[in-house]
């Protein structure tokens, strides 16, 4: 994901991040994104020989972890990310 992609809403954002009169640090500031960002898309997990038996995942960490223990086990495995609609 592009940095420029996002500049204009991490501004916004970043300017709405205030506690008083002092402003969030920018580690704080970029945890804050990674759970919007999170918030945007849900990862699909299948076997590719089951693709309608799927299991849906809230942050790609997650879905990487379902990834690597199924073709640990052997499995051709796909992941889809799809952006949620609100």
């Amino acid at each position: 994901m592009s940095s420029k992609m996002y500049e204009k809403e991490y501004e916004i954002y970043f300017n709405s991040l205030k506690e008083g009169d002092e402003v969030l640090t920018f580690a704080e500031f970029i945890e804050c994104m990674k759970c919007f960002e999170d918030e945007k898309y849900q990862y699909r997990v299948f076997l590719n020989k089951e693709p309608d038996n799927a299991r849906l995942f809230k942050t790609e960490k997650e879905a990487l972890d379902a990834y690597r223990i199924l073709t640990m086990y052997g499995h051709k495995v796909t992941i889809e990310k799809k952006e949620v609609k609100n």
